[in-house]
């Protein structure tokens, strides 16, 4: 079991992370399960696929299957194709 402290500093840590953590509206949430079905894909690549959609932002994955299923969805790039 996680000690109270362990748990606090942890909380801490992630806050110094500069992760933007975005709501999840009621039709976010009615809108992943319609991207699992036309996909084909679990609600939790769904979410992912949805997220990116909404914020308009390219989704980077090493799933190959993700990448090709969610090209519809929003824009898709596998992570071996990523040039920094």
């Amino acid at each position: 079991m996680l000690k109270l402290k362990d748990g606090i500093e942890a909380l801490n840590a992630m806050g110094q992370l500069n992760i933007n953590i975005q709501p999840a509206t009621w039709s976010d949430q009615a809108d992943i399960p319609n991207i699992a079905a036309a996909t084909k894909l679990t609600v939790y690549d769904a979410a992912y696929l949805h997220l990116s959609k909404k914020m308009n932002a390219k989704l980077i994955t090493a799933d190959s299957e993700l990448k090709k299923k969610g090209e519809n969805v929003t824009a898709t790039l596998l992570l071996k194709e990523l040039k920094i």
